[in-house]
């Protein structure tokens, strides 16, 4: 049949046949666009989640074995760190222990013992790769109570020194550090080329020991806040510490309190 004088004529696809498009009625050209979108944009959301999972890893990981950032739990370290603080913690610095967990990843190892495992609360000594801390260090460590928040003290004897504090004065292989008046009841204390203050507590005393293989005598700066703590715990910023309890050094401030000096210093000198 001829085509009619008003009849304009569609022009064949390639081998002859129509093209999809316009075979397809637009409502459905029109569903199949939309799901074409949704695929894509469901496409982008996998690889963001993707990266996202790949992030929280990594992020995970540092915190892990590497860095922590943990906020002052005690004024013991005063005027170096006030409560509230900030700090960067290296936990490379000594090697890496379970210690070394991040605090809520420990504080679930510690539970167990509450459920009946009775290893989860004791001391886990061995340190992978260790290195010994150093006289002037500042540390974070776990106390010996289970579910206790980390401590923040400074080792002033390693192992094989004698200390000793007499009249809140400390005596480092018989011989007494120096600890010049800094004024408001300060003093700055020197130890192997650093200078740290100090506030000085008179009746702090503690007799001579020396310090056992394995372990740190750890002081806070703040005398007196460590004196009126119970005697010879470690959890308290005064006293021994075993090597497997050390989370890592005190690197950095990376924000002060409120009350604190603003300085992001760790006041020691060398």
């Amino acid at each position: 049949m001829a085509a009619g004088a008003g009849d304009t004529p569609q022009s064949p696809a390639p081998g002859g046949t129509l093209s999809l498009a316009a075979a397809l009625s637009p409502t459905e050209a029109l569903r199949r666009a939309h799901a074409a979108q949704g695929a894509r944009i469901a496409r982008r959301a996998r690889r963001v989640f993707r990266v996202a999972v790949a992030g929280f890893g990594v992020a995970l990981l540092v915190q892990v074995a590497a860095v922590e950032l943990v906020a002052v739990p005690a004024d013991t370290m005063a005027p170096a760190l006030q409560r509230g603080d900030l700090v960067i913690v290296d936990k490379t610095a000594y090697g890496w222990s379970v210690a070394s967990l991040p605090d809520p990843l420990h504080r679930l190892r510690m539970a167990r013992a509450v459920v009946g495992d009775a290893d989860a609360s004791a001391p886990t000594l061995t340190r992978l790769w260790p290195r010994p801390t150093r006289r002037g260090d500042i540390i974070l460590y776990r106390s010996e109570t289970a579910g206790a928040s980390p401590k923040v003290g400074r080792v002033l004897a390693v192992a094989g020194d004698r200390i000793a504090i007499r009249r809140g004065r400390v005596w480092l292989n018989g011989a007494l550090l120096p600890c010049e008046p800094a004024g408001q009841g300060l003093c700055r204390e020197g130890l192997g080329g650093q200078h740290w203050l100090v506030r000085r507590e008179d009746g702090l005393e503690v007799a001579e020991t020396q310090v056992p293989t394995g372990h740190q005598f750890i002081l806070g700066d703040h005398r007196g806040a460590a004196a009126r703590l119970p005697d010879g715990k470690a959890a308290t910023g005064l006293g021994l510490v075993p090597d497997g309890r050390i989370v890592g050094r005190v690197q950095h401030v990376a924000d002060r309190a409120p009350s604190g000096p603003g300085a992001s210093g760790l006041g020691a000198q060398r």
